[in-house]
């Protein structure tokens, strides 16, 4: 899916963020959150990095529920290892667009509904790693 194809699918290059997240979209939210927290930092990506991440969200899993064990933060860091360097508000845009759900919106790290055995699963296959 290249850029125009995600703008046009995602009303004009904005993501859907959650009310009751802290972006400015209410009149409770916080200074100290910037736009590179926000899954709207996505779009600062190039085509080809754009590409890259959301590719690599889509092969992790997903289950019904909210998994609690990793953060975006964390899996990000993983992204990064073979990838490249994203802000955190990139990697959140780039799991929404994978299909993922998120929670933790009041927080600067969210949590999806992502499958622990599949993130285990890339470890071992990019890294080569046990876990």
């Amino acid at each position: 899916m290249n850029r125009m194809d995600l703008e046009a699918e995602y009303c004009g290059g904005q993501l859907p963020i959650p009310v009751e997240s802290l972006y400015g979209n209410t009149e409770y939210s916080r200074p100290d959150f910037n736009k590179y927290d926000s899954p709207n930092a996505f779009w600062e990506l190039t085509d080809e990095q754009q590409s890259a991440l959301v590719e690599w969200c889509q092969q992790l899993g997903k289950r019904k529920t909210i998994y609690h064990g990793r953060t975006s933060y964390g899996l990000k860091h993983l992204f990064e290892r073979n990838g490249f360097y994203v802000y955190n508000g990139a990697f959140k845009g780039a799991m929404l667009l994978a299909g993922f759900r998120a929670a933790g919106f009041e927080y600067a790290d969210w949590w999806f509904n992502v499958s622990e055995r599949s993130v285990k699963e890339v470890i071992r296959r990019e890294f080569r790693e046990d876990v």
